[in-house]
């Protein structure tokens, strides 16, 4: 008898649990389990992700769309109490579509002496304390911006209304910042925008404790299939035993599916299920796991040299 336990979802592909129950009287033979992909759904819903750089003192937003769909008439609203005050709401929106796997810049804010008495008045008004962190010089003349929200609304491909709110962080690659982190903030002077310095800290990585699970990636380019596996468990009579198979693939989609499991020379098929993964383009998860691997997880390591074939030897 075959259960299936659990679907956990909170990991980076869906991790389906089994048990596996032999209710015979002589040790079962578990050599293959196949995997029937009975329908594939590509999930086109846009995801956006906002990043914000100072250029040429300007201040620039960027929207990037990791989905695999266009977002498509987009209403997109810096929401920030301080540069609310200063710039006209003109200056703070943008109007148009975001096509998939594409970056672009989207708002750009130059301050010029238009501003100077909406900026004068906030900077007569700023709490010292805000700078109290700040490695350089004395702030009187600049005005820390705080925290950058966008507000955003768009329609999908299906014509679909999806709207929300989001923080954003400043664009600047991982491998650029040291790995004693200073932190940034941004600042709004005559001069314009700017970043400074703020409080040093040490960057942590969590390693959690290593779980083996078998690893299946799907192609989602391939449409429906079936996939075979071999493995060996002997169990025996009476006995349980349990495993877990991870299922990932190359694109975010929704996935009917069943699994077939030989046990000697018999056939078990499970129910047929529905999982919905999350992969959006430049998640990089497509490289960190391996179709027919056994690994750690969560993987913070080379790829493990055993596979499925070796694990139960």
């Amino acid at each position: 008898m075959i259960t299936i336990n659990d679907i956990r979802k909170k990991y980076d592909f869906p991790l389906i649990d089994f048990k596996f129950q032999n209710t015979g009287e002589v040790t079962a033979i578990l050599s293959e389990f196949n995997i029937i992909i009975k329908d594939i759904i590509l999930d086109v819903t846009p995801l956006l992700k906002f990043s914000y750089d100072v250029k040429d003192n300007s201040l620039i937003i960027y929207a990037e769309n990791n989905g695999y769909g266009k977002a498509v008439d987009c209403s997109i609203q810096i929401r920030n109490e301080k540069l609310e005050q200063i710039f006209p709401s003109s200056a703070l929106i943008f109007r148009g579509n975001i096509l998939s796997n594409k970056k672009q810049r989207i708002i750009k804010i130059s301050y010029n002496s238009l501003y100077f008495e909406k900026l004068s008045h906030l900077l007569k008004l700023k709490d010292k304390a805000e700078d109290r962190f700040l490695f350089k010089r004395e702030t009187k003349d600049e005005l820390k911006i705080g925290e950058i929200q966008i507000e955003w609304q768009y329609l999908t491909e299906t014509k679909e209304a999806i709207k929300g709110i989001d923080n954003t962080y400043r664009d600047k690659k991982i491998e650029e910042y040291p790995r004693t982190f200073i932190g940034e903030e941004l600042y709004l002077s005559t001069k314009g925008f700017c970043f400074y310095t703020t409080s040093i800290g040490h960057i942590s990585y969590c390693i959690m404790g290593p779980t083996q699970i078998y690893c299946v990636m799907l192609d989602i380019d391939k449409g429906k299939c079936n996939r075979k596996y071999s493995v060996s468990r002997m169990i025996a009579p009476s006995d349980v035993d349990r495993f877990h198979i991870m299922i990932g693939a190359t694109k975010s989609a929704q996935i009917d599916l069943e699994f077939n499991f030989k046990v000697d020379l018999n056939y078990i098929t499970s129910d047929e299920f529905r999982i919905n993964i999350f992969n959006p383009i430049n998640n990089r998860l497509s490289c960190k796991y391996i179709d027919g691997d056994v690994t750690d997880f969560p993987l913070f390591k080379e790829k493990s040299p055993y596979t499925i074939r070796d694990v139960f030897k």
